[in-house]
């Protein structure tokens, strides 16, 4: 979950530190984490070895996500796919194409092992 530039944690930092260099408002910037988490998550990194609930605990331990979320994949689920699209919809162009991984959110929801 942590080791090397293309693990779970590194990605989801970066994620945040590019929403948060753009200005970006909160629900953009859990959108954009959400969205490397599942990325990861699509590649195997995340949830692999360990399920996505000890990828969700890493994240909020790290300071990544606020604990009042659960981390990026529970953030998912409570959001849900619904509001998950009209945030995308509504966000700045720029992130179009970090937001791309979100198009699996349902796979994602409803359980799929990986999309």
């Amino acid at each position: 979950l942590a080791e090397g530039d293309d693990a779970f944690l590194p990605q989801l930092r970066a994620a945040q530190t590019t929403a948060r260099d753009a200005g970006a408002d909160e629900d953009t910037t859990l959108l954009l984490g959400a969205a490397a988490a599942l990325a990861s998550w699509q590649a195997g990194k995340a949830g692999k070895a360990e399920p996505v609930a000890l990828a969700d605990v890493a994240a909020v331990n790290a300071g990544l996500y606020p604990s009042y979320t659960g981390g990026p994949f529970q953030w998912l689920r409570q959001t849900g796919a619904a509001r998950i699209a009209t945030l995308v919809g509504e966000a700045n162009p720029a992130f179009k194409a970090a937001l791309a991984p979100l198009d699996q959110v349902e796979a994602f929801l409803r359980g799929d092992t990986r999309p």
